[in-house]
């Protein structure tokens, strides 16, 4: 199973598989790996949690009778780490009790899977575990409202643009924008306009934009930008293409009728090896925002 990382690059999906029984290991690792699944083994509990703790794969198979560190016990150490308690876990054993599968339940384990079992079923079961996990990812990682990527994926994506470009001299530009006069529009328009404002503005820069572009709502009115591969002036352009989609423009909220205009600013920082994390890359291009919009109130050229 794969997936597309931030740059649309293909990604395999890794699954660790801890099991005492060597003949069981290795056929799982030959039968997944056949799947187009990552696999990675353990021998026991401890090197169970090792990898978990280092590797932090997307899925969990784990033999509940395991010498000193048991399978139930490696699952209540995964749930003590917030990096490691959401990564999905189905217990494969020989031992199918009640009381077992009670207590697996209890600490969050998401299937169980009893020896000798069907190497398909257990693919399926593997699949439906990783399609859960990706589906409730990507619920936790879109704002509601305007059905964009919010800031926790921004966030995610913003750290593995930026360590990419560090390594390998990948250049990337930044974009922070919002909405002039939110406030206004909110208290002279009502919440409902304000929140179509807010759709609208995403829809614009969503269709403007590349489709290689991250558009998100970072929080409010504002909305953060990942432009791949581009220099400041490439991105300048990529967003006046945006301005010019809403400047002078007016839009009718079908909900109230109303009939509404409105402007955004922004600001630009490219990725340089000036910037020691991503903290400085950010407060460049927001300071250069506010900069944007301080200069249309004085009546500055945009």
């Amino acid at each position: 199973m794969q997936e597309k990382n931030g740059l649309g690059d293909t990604v395999q999906k890794t699954i660790l598989v801890a099991d005492d029984e060597a003949e069981i290991r290795d056929l799982l690792e030959r039968f997944l790996d056949a799947s187009g699944y990552r696999v990675v083994t353990a021998r026991d509990g401890k090197e169970a949690l090792d990898k978990a703790f280092n590797i932090k794969p997307d899925l969990i198979l784990l033999d509940i009778e395991m010498p000193e560190v048991n399978g139930l016990d490696v699952k209540e150490r995964l749930n003590e780490r917030p990096s490691t308690a959401g990564i999905p876990v189905i217990f494969v054993t020989g031992n199918d009790t009640t009381a077992d599968k009670v207590q697996g339940f209890n600490l969050g384990v998401d299937d169980y899977i009893t020896k000798p079992f069907s190497l398909e079923e257990l693919r399926a079961r593997a699949s439906a575990a990783l399609s859960r996990r990706q589906y409730y990812e990507e619920i936790s990682m879109t704002d509601g409202l305007t059905g964009l990527p919010n800031v926790n994926y921004f966030k995610k994506q913003f750290s593995f643009f930026f360590n990419i470009a560090r390594r390998h001299e990948r250049s990337f530009a930044l974009v922070i924008a919002d909405i002039d006069d939110f406030k206004r529009i909110n208290d002279e328009h009502t919440h409902v306009v304000g929140d179509f404002v807010l759709r609208k503005a995403s829809s614009i820069l969503k269709n403007t934009l590349r489709k290689s572009d991250l558009v998100t709502r970072y929080g409010g009115d504002e909305f953060a930008i990942i432009l791949p591969d581009s220099d400041e002036k490439q991105a300048v352009l990529a967003m006046e293409r945006a301005i010019v989609r809403i400047s002078g423009k007016t839009f009718k909220c079908e909900d109230t009728d109303a009939e509404i205009s409105f402007s955004i600013s922004y600001g630009v920082a490219v990725y340089s090896d000036s910037y020691e994390n991503e903290v400085g890359m950010f407060e460049e291009a927001d300071t250069r925002m506010y900069g944007r919009k301080k200069s249309k109130k004085k009546g500055g050229a945009e």
